[in-house]
């Protein structure tokens, strides 16, 4: 929680920094919100995500507005069990059976980041607008492992965080209800793309503990509340 709270104080000093006096015609704001992942929950092993944008807008005329926000992302993620059972390797070329009664390897797989949006926004009917555009995301994997592997009297344990990070390219669409001038409440589906940190031990493999990754992409359903000024 402390991390992101961190995140969001940077966010939030972005805000006071922006020129707000200094471009006529500019609407800046603020939003924030949570929404499940309604694509597979993947090894984060949970639905829940939360965010936190600033955004700058400018009308193109009385109905169209072109806008970017400055964001971050958050997917919860929970400890699971990835041990994998089976031939396992020790030192010196030895292999034996990973021995189940004192073997475990607990992962927790989280996801966050810094997102950009560009966007176009247009009236629909009275206080409703459409919205959509592009992203770029740049998304760290943090992957927790802790446990033990045993082979025979061989031991490897497990105290690790191995990470990876990845600029992705995505989209978002929503629309956006204008409850007053100040204040809006927005649902938007977003994709993200990030790169899944691994960790593979040398009990697994009989090779050098090494960080695998693989390219990922989750899709967001977010309901947020806003402000502009």
């Amino acid at each position: 929680m402390m991390r992101e709270l961190r995140r969001i104080s940077l966010l939030a000093a972005a805000l006071a920094a922006l020129p707000l006096a200094a471009q006529s015609g500019y609407t800046y704001g603020i939003k924030f919100g949570a929404g499940p992942v309604v694509s597979s929950a993947g090894d984060q092993k949970a639905h829940a995500a939360i965010n936190f944008a600033l955004s700058v807008e400018r009308p193109l005329n009385q109905r169209a507005i072109l806008f970017c926000e400055l964001g971050y992302r958050f997917f919860r993620a929970e400890d699971h069990e990835v041990t994998r059972f089976g031939t396992g390797y020790a030192p010196g070329g030895a292999t034996g059976p990973i021995v189940n009664t004192s073997s475990v390897d607990i992962r927790k797989d989280m996801v966050e980041g810094y997102v950009f949006n560009g966007g176009y926004r247009a009236v629909l009917s009275g206080p409703w607008s459409w919205q959509a555009g592009l992203t770029v995301a740049r998304m760290v994997s943090n992957q927790e492992v802790t446990g033990q592997i045993q082979v025979g009297t061989y031991r490897e344990g497990l105290n690790y965080v191995v990470s990876k990070s990845a600029l992705s390219v995505g989209a978002f669409a929503g629309l956006r209800l204008k409850a007053t001038d100040a204040f809006f409440v927005e649902l938007n589906l977003s994709s993200v793309g990030f790169s899944q940190a691994n960790y593979v031990p040398f009990a697994y493999t009989g090779q050098a503990p090494t960080t695998t990754s693989q390219t990922k992409n989750k899709v967001v359903l977010d309901a947020n509340l806003g402000f502009r000024f």
